[in-house]
């Protein structure tokens, strides 16, 4: 993950890229995982599908043991430490931030997220490309084409031919 690295080290990283990015895996991974089951084992207040809370539930029966609180407590906390959000105020590295508003995988609130962030500190160092009404990744060739374009012309902006010892994510 992009921002990831740029959070945790930009002296490190001169630039990065970011396309449909997680900001905050505790907000992203709280409802469901890739197979579209549940996330309640670790979660203390889940949402429904329609985003609405539910009433603290605790765990599904089958995994209500006295060891789910301290579980779900530590599952949350690797989350937050796992997270861009948990270091932004060391976003410092100029940043591309490019995101469809239709996407079905990453909540465009992730970007959302990122974005108010930043601006709490006085970032003015993300540049954000939305794509209204396109999914994940750019599912046009259009929009891919043009994401290409993009990302080269921050990067060569971005990155002089010295700083090309530092690392580039995308």
């Amino acid at each position: 993950n992009a921002e990831q690295a740029c959070a945790r080290d930009s002296e490190l990283f001169g630039a990065c890229v970011a396309i449909s990015p997680i900001f905050n895996w505790v907000t992203t991974s709280r409802y469901v995982t890739d197979t579209g089951k549940s996330t309640f084992d670790s979660d203390l207040q889940p949402r429904f599908p329609d985003q609405f809370n539910s009433l603290n539930t605790g765990p599904e029966p089958h995994l209500a043991n006295d060891k789910w609180l301290m579980r779900a407590q530590a599952m949350r906390a690797l989350r937050w430490a796992s997270s861009p959000a948990a270091f932004v105020e060391n976003l410092t590295s100029p940043m591309l931030v490019i995101h469809g508003d239709a996407d079905e995988e990453v909540d465009f609130a992730e970007t959302v997220g990122c974005m108010r962030s930043s601006r709490e500190f006085g970032r003015d160092n993300i540049k954000l490309k939305v794509y209204p009404d396109e999914a994940h990744e750019g599912a046009t060739y259009e929009h891919q084409v043009e994401i290409a374009q993009l990302v080269g012309d921050f990067l060569s902006q971005h990155l002089s031919s010295v700083e090309f010892a530092k690392q580039v994510v995308v």
